[in-house]
C-alpha cells in the first residue's frame, strides 16, 4: 500500500482483521491508525476524538453489519461534516 499525501491521515478502523491492522502499521509515518472492534466503541471513540479523516469498516462487525452501522452513524453525526466511510469485505 502506498499513500501519496504529505498530510498524516487519521483513520478509524472498525473490525478485527489482523491483516488490515498490519498493513496500516507499515504506514505509521503517514497514518494515525485507530482500531475498535464494534460500533459501540467506534461511536465512543468518535465522540472523544476529533479530526478523523475516514472510517474503514468491515462488512460484518460484532453485533451488526457495517451497512447498518453506517446508517446509524449518519443519523448520529447528521450535524457534523461528512466523514468518508469505506466498507470492506473479508
Amino acid at each position: 500500500m502506498e499513500i501519496l499525501s504529505d498530510k498524516k491521515i487519521n483513520l478509524l478502523y472498525v473490525g478485527e482483521n489482523k491483516g488490515v491492522e498490519e498493513q496500516f502499521q507499515n504506514c505509521s509515518t503517514k497514518v494515525d491508525f485507530h482500531q475498535v472492534k464494534n460500533s459501540v466503541l467506534a461511536i465512543k471513540w468518535l465522540e472523544e476524538n476529533e479530526g478523523v479523516d475516514a472510517i474503514l469498516c468491515e462488512k460484518q462487525i460484532q453485533g451488526q453489519t457495517g451497512i447498518y452501522f453506517h446508517k446509524v452513524l449518519r443519523k448520529r453525526l447528521a450535524n457534523n461534516e461528512s466523514i468518508p466511510f469505506i466498507l470492506i469485505y473479508n
